[in-house]
């Protein structure tokens, strides 16, 4: 069940267009249970498992045989979106997910911080109108320089920045001195 699990489980989840956080909550489990199921790693109960089914508005056979990859060749003409970052490197995706692109960067991830969620490489999809959602993936940018954090309230009234890879120290700023662009609504990147 764990690899036809995960896949399915990732493709409904785009497919109602919810990330992560917002499916958890919903189910009532952590965000980081989400993304090990749709790593793989671990499996979720029967309890869950028929939450899952609930949100998602879908029975076992649906959740599980209807799973597929759209792919370029599924589309038809004019099924297409292309977002294009100032760097020239472009998202595609499909017009069903259709964002304003003038509410919307285009940015590449670099580096290992955000490990497993996101690699080395990834282009992102920001939406720069998106209200904060704790707990959601952030591009912020801090002394010049744009990274993505999950974003937490913080117990003195400031804001918890964090990385998913535990190598990486968590740390807490004044709103004031942090410019959050925008959340992170689509990856694009190898597995």
């Amino acid at each position: 069940m764990s690899k036809n699990f995960a896949q399915s489980l990732k493709f409904h989840r785009s497919t109602k267009q919810l990330s992560q956080s917002e499916l958890a909550r919903l189910v009532g489990i952590s965000q980081k249970q989400i993304s090990d199921y749709e790593l793989g790693t671990s499996k979720p109960r029967q309890a869950t498992l028929i939450k899952i089914l609930q949100v998602l508005g879908l029975d076992e056979q649906e959740f599980f045989n209807s799973s597929r990859t759209m792919s370029y060749w599924d589309s038809k003409d004019n099924d297409l979106i292309e977002y294009v970052g100032d760097n020239g490197k472009k998202i595609i995706l499909p017009y069903s997910y259709q964002r304003n692109p003038k509410n919307s960067i285009v940015h590449t991830h670099y580096g290992d911080s955000m490990l497993p969620t996101l690699k080395d490489g990834d282009l992102l999809l920001i939406n720069t109108l998106s209200p904060l959602f704790y707990g959601d993936l952030y591009l912020v940018e801090i002394q010049g320089i744009r990274s993505v954090y999950r974003i937490y309230p913080a117990d003195d009234g400031r804001l918890l920045f964090e990385k998913d890879n535990p190598a990486y120290h968590h740390f807490t700023m004044n709103s004031l001195e942090v410019e959050i662009l925008g959340r992170v609504d689509f990856r694009q990147g190898f597995l």
